[in-house]
């Protein structure tokens, strides 16, 4: 909420997931790791604060040891984008935003950019969807997992063969204007168009992760994912349908039911928002 076009959503998705899985399901708090950005009045302590470090070191806590009889979870709300990758032209990678991006830049960056000007040596610090799938690679085979991606290009690479979705890709959309209606719902897409410094190419994973994975992505590369005001809060659409719909089933269904769930209360979000 500090960082560089921030989002009002966000914090209050990870507060709601964390109520879910403490005073909801019951993980004990040693099984939960939250990162949440803090207000300006109220700063997260640095090691809970959502840098590209910790979610990368918190990434690698959730799966160290990891048995096959584990059960987890991770989630991921906030800003999505789009970087060139350097040396493919017309090729771009997907990452997700953390909230340490522009720590390397120089100040006033986004303001004093002349058009045609040559791109500075320096980089925005980034996490690569790709990484996921790497990490996710290494769990074990009968470990289960669910993958909760509320930003755009929320879909990871590499993951289920049967919908490839490739490393590398043309551009895709930018940022699009909000209808009336949703600037009325305090609606935000969670895309944050980057000006363009291109970055060498993620590392692709080893393999195809071989545990049972269910990922839920908030949108397709052409799509976008949003924050409304919904209930009287600024809150993730997406990770807001995710957990209505489990509730709607009373925290005990099938995939297949919670997904159908899913779509249902999504269809309604965008018929009443025009989302």
């Amino acid at each position: 909420s500090r960082s560089h076009a921030p989002l009002q959503g966000a914090s209050n998705d990870a507060w709601n997931l964390q109520c879910l899985l403490r005073h909801t399901l019951y993980y004990m708090d040693d099984q939960v790791l939250t990162l949440v950005d803090g207000s300006a009045s109220r700063p997260t302590e640095p090691r809970r604060q959502p840098t590209r470090k910790n979610i990368l070191d918190a990434l690698k806590w959730l799966t160290a040891d990891t048995q096959n009889v584990d059960n987890l979870l991770v989630y991921l709300g906030g800003y999505g984008t789009q970087q060139p990758v350097a040396n493919a032209t017309g090729s771009f990678e997907a990452h997700f935003v953390p909230s340490d991006f522009a720590k390397d830049l120089p100040e006033n960056f986004f303001q004093q950019r002349p058009s045609g000007a040559q791109q500075p040596a320096v980089s925005y610090r980034l996490v690569p969807m790709v990484e996921i799938t790497r990490i996710l690679a290494g769990l074990p085979r009968k470990c289960k997992v669910t993958v909760l991606l509320d930003c755009c290009h929320s879909v990871l690479p590499g993951l289920d063969p049967t919908r490839p979705n490739q490393l590398t890709f043309p551009r895709t959309l930018g940022q699009l204007a909000d209808t009336p209606q949703q600037r009325a719902a305090a609606s935000r897409a969670r895309l944050l168009d980057l000006p363009p410094l291109p970055r060498p190419q993620s590392p692709a994973p080893p393999g195809l992760p071989v545990c049972r994975c269910h990922q839920y992505a908030a949108c397709q590369r052409d799509q976008r994912a949003t924050e409304l005001l919904i209930e009287g809060c600024v809150q993730g659409a997406f990770t807001w349908a995710f957990v209505k719909s489990l509730a709607a089933g009373h925290m005990d269904m099938t995939v297949e039911k919670h997904t159908k769930a899913l779509q249902r209360i999504i269809g309604d979000l965008t018929q009443k928002f025009g989302w």
